[in-house]
């Protein structure tokens, strides 16, 4: 009886971890395409436009700009949309799984192996916002007004301004608090349901 009543506790218990882990996958996944594909910057002034790690668009005096630096920048985000679509794949896996009663061991076993991932690409994305903000801005916010002789002559500046509440999603904090329960719900939810199958 209390053996019978431990594997019912155990049976809720993985139903909840599960629901956790499932919606957390899904959660994760739009969260990676908003930050990788959401504008983080917009430029204002002689340069216009916005950043975004995916892709930008910026304007000198109505010119289309070409940074090569920003473009490195989009190619290194490819990993993160691989992931993104694994987790969104995944997660979808597991809701049909359960809506048509079907073991959940494969569907739980991916999961887990995107919280892994996670775990190693979210150094990548924490790189690539580093490099954004602390190397490739500040180069955009320029000033050309010059002193001379003459006086001061004003040909025009721009300013890199940081776009809310895409600063707080970026932040490494967020980052990281995310990815961690991410990869203990899903380890878990993984744990509880191979010790339930093999009886443990």
């Amino acid at each position: 009886m209390w053996r019978s009543r431990g594997r019912l506790n155990s049976n809720e218990l993985l139903k909840v971890l599960t629901f956790a882990s499932t919606t957390l996958t899904v959660t994760y996944s739009i969260y990676l395409l908003i930050v990788v594909t959401q504008p983080l910057y917009v430029v204002v002034g002689v340069i216009e436009g916005y950043v975004a790690l995916s892709h930008y668009s910026l304007t000198y005096y109505g010119r289309q700009l070409q940074v090569d630096s920003l473009h490195n920048v989009s190619t290194l985000t490819i990993p993160l949309y691989c992931l993104s679509i694994y987790l969104l794949t995944s997660g979808l896996l597991t809701v049909y799984c359960s809506v048509r009663r079907r073991d959940l061991t494969l569907p739980v076993k991916l999961m887990f192996g995107g919280g892994l991932s996670t775990a190693t690409l979210s150094g990548n994305l924490v790189g690539l916002i580093h490099r954004v903000v602390l190397i490739e801005l500040p180069r955009l916010g320029v000033s050309l007004n010059i002193v001379s002789s003459a006086g001061r002559v004003y040909l025009g500046s721009s300013a890199v301004q940081a776009i809310r509440p895409m600063n707080l999603l970026t932040s490494p904090l967020t980052i990281a608090l995310l990815t961690v329960v991410y990869v203990m719900v899903s380890g878990l939810t993984y744990i509880c349901r191979v010790r339930l199958k093999e009886g443990l």
